[in-house]
């Protein structure tokens, strides 16, 4: 799937993977996932991109930078070419030290992707120079692998306190954690923006990447930085305070056409699927609305505070009876 523009565009699935033990019977995992973006208050361009990649558990949220509108491009770069490359490789990953296989190939795929990424510059004046965040999260019960570049986050929601899972890869966080400026002057810091680490950069550079225990209940955020950086963490909090769940996984039934005026700017489908039109999309994919309207919630919060970013946010959900798994 590439990257979904202007909009918003939810999704629910339960992703099917394999037992962390010999046998090779699929298990449910019950998982739920709704992911938006918008343009934003200023901005003429969206160049965030989020994918859901319901038969691999794979979520991502990327924010193209630099080359100028070819930031866009190396995005969806990011989104379309990650699910391929997992997929490609997964079944090389080895029973034994599987967690650390996982992040292995992670790391080495979006590394892949930043080298395909120089390239195309090299190739194209117009894109020469792009690059783009990226947080993922690949999700093998019991675990979720996360890797990131860049200034897009992923938080963990559990228990009613939302807990920041990733570290800013940029120049104002650095000073920011070394104590040479305070959370106040990091708001308006001349720096703000640039990235320390990022896809598509010059040189071997791989991502951070971390691998978090998983619980029923659990909801994890991945924003890029136009809702962090316009929304406060207790506010995201509130939202993502809604409707927690409380009961096992399941697929809610079709929900009626949206309405007319509803705006779309570009739909892409995961492979194999082709493109729907904005009164089919609700038929075609079956959505959950608590989870939608905590997207559209938080893209509105960001909006209401000026939007002067791209806003993108994916909100995914454990569920089900941590007991009806098996796996170490």
């Amino acid at each position: 799937m590439h990257g979904w523009r202007q909009g918003l565009c939810p999704l629910i699935f339960q992703v099917f993977s394999k037992t962390m033990n010999n046998s090779s019977t699929p298990q449910l995992v019950p998982v739920v996932a709704v992911g938006c973006t918008d343009i934003g208050c200023v901005r003429k361009e969206n160049q965030d991109t989020w994918l859901v990649d319901e038969a691999q558990g794979l979520f991502v949220v990327a924010d193209g930078v630099g080359g100028g509108p070819a930031g866009g491009t190396a995005a969806q770069m990011v989104t379309s070419t990650l699910p391929r490359l997992i997929a490609q490789r997964s079944t090389e990953i080895p029973q034994r030290s599987r967690a650390r296989a996982v992040r292995r190939l992670l790391r080495e795929s979006i590394l892949e992707i930043s080298r395909e990424i120089r390239k195309t510059g090299e190739y194209d004046p117009g894109c020469k120079g792009m690059g783009t965040t990226v947080v993922a999260v690949w999700v093998r019960w019991p675990f979720a692998h996360i890797a990131h570049m860049g200034d897009s986050r992923a938080y963990l929601f559990r228990a009613g306190i939302l807990t920041p899972l990733t570290a800013d890869h940029s120049i104002v966080a650095l000073l920011l954690r070394n104590g040479e400026i305070s959370a106040e002057e990091a708001k308006n810091h001349p720096a703000r923006g640039c990235l320390t680490r990022f896809v598509g950069m010059d040189g071997e550079v791989y991502p951070e990447t971390q691998a978090l225990r998983l619980e029923t209940g659990d909801r994890l955020l991945l924003c890029t930085d136009g809702l962090w950086s316009a929304a406060s963490d207790a506010e995201m909090q509130k939202l993502l305070s809604s409707a927690s769940c409380k009961t096992p996984g399941r697929t809610v039934g079709t929900e009626p056409d949206p309405p007319e005026d509803t705006e779309y700017d570009m739909f892409s489908t995961m492979e194999g699927r082709p493109p729907c039109r904005p009164q089919e999309f609700c038929k075609r994919f079956s959505s959950h609305p608590d989870l939608r309207t905590i997207c559209r919630e938080l893209i509105a919060l960001a909006k209401r505070h000026g939007g002067q970013d791209n806003i993108t946010a994916v909100v995914v959900e454990i569920r089900g009876n941590n007991e009806t798994f098996h796996g170490g």
